[in-house]
């Protein structure tokens, strides 16, 4: 990631690291729409093998956006003060899940275990599930603790 982060991250490359396997919050992936417009969803995800991975429905709106235009923005940051996160542009491909199964590790990550009811709903048809691999072009991070 060392060539991919910008000279005016507020965080070196381990920190950002860090921060992307330690904050548990849904990332903000931005995709552009048939009419060509920027569009936010957010998804859970994890960092591996310095690439942001999500689950997604195979049909689902993102879905057919990223096959359309797989050129994203993205963002991880909490909603609360202090205000840090890590935001950047990347490339999105999209794997069937049973080639990179992901739904199962975000689940546990996210809701702690796979028994809810939410859980069960999720996992209830993997072959309709794609996995999302985002391949980070320029990454960079913010801070704001200091000044707060």
């Amino acid at each position: 990631m060392e060539k991919k982060l910008q000279k005016a991250s507020a965080w070196d490359e381990i920190k950002v690291i860090d921060y992307l396997h330690q904050t548990i919050v849904p990332c903000r992936l931005s995709s552009i729409s048939k009419k060509g417009f920027p569009n936010i969803t957010s998804l859970w995800y994890i960092y591996e093998d310095g690439m942001i991975l999500f689950s997604a429905r195979s049909n689902s709106e993102i879905c057919k956006r990223l096959q359309s235009n797989n050129k994203v923005g993205f963002e991880v940051a909490k909603d609360d003060p202090p205000y840090m996160g890590v935001r950047g542009v990347g490339v999105a491909s999209i794997k069937p899940s049973n080639e990179i199964p992901i739904l199962e590790t975000l689940i546990n990550r996210y809701l702690g275990s796979t028994q809810s009811t939410l859980a069960k709903w999720l996992l209830s048809k993997p072959e309709n599930e794609s996995t999302i691999c985002l391949s980070m072009e320029r990454v960079t991070s913010w801070d704001y603790s200091k000044r707060m």
